[in-house]
């Protein structure tokens, strides 16, 4: 029996099975795209996120000595507004922390200079060493770990 023999009588059953695997095909490159959509998406929200975060900042000149490398916190203490901010800031890390390791965004770049650059201020440096103590392990061990990055 030669494949001309057993064409006709298969042939419905052929396409229909051709259709299946071409569904599935077009369903895993379709669930592909929505998830690298998804992930640009949350990215973009960590970003509008950041630069509201940010513009609070920018806005408050009481909250500029946060990032002044040399504010000295023992002639001055850290501020409630300024570990406030400093803690969203670093639940907003945490955020995308944890949205990188359950693959739903894209890692930024460069972001553990930028974290080793924040830990490295005088004021920050007070503050995170006051509340990592209220977060996982997993945190504050790539936190650690960022704070041995150049910053360049």
């Amino acid at each position: 029996m030669g494949f001309w023999s057993w064409f006709p009588h298969n042939f419905a059953d052929l396409l229909g099975y051709i259709g299946i695997i071409a569904g599935l095909i077009f369903n895993g490159l379709s669930i592909q795209s929505q998830t690298k959509e998804r992930r640009i998406s949350n990215m973009l929200m960590m970003v509008q996120n950041h630069r509201e975060i940010w513009s609070d900042y920018y806005s408050q000149p009481d909250l500029w000595r946060v990032l002044d490398k040399n504010a000295d916190v023992s002639a001055k203490p850290v501020t409630k507004p300024e570990e406030a901010f400093v803690t969203t800031v670093i639940q907003h890390i945490y955020g995308v922390f944890q949205s990188i390791k359950a693959g739903l965004t894209i890692r930024p770049d460069k972001m553990c200079c930028d974290i080793c650059n924040l830990i490295s201020m005088p004021v920050v440096n007070v503050i995170w060493n006051r509340v990592k103590h209220f977060q996982d392990e997993d945190f504050i061990s790539f936190v650690q770990s960022c704070s041995h990055v150049r910053t360049s």
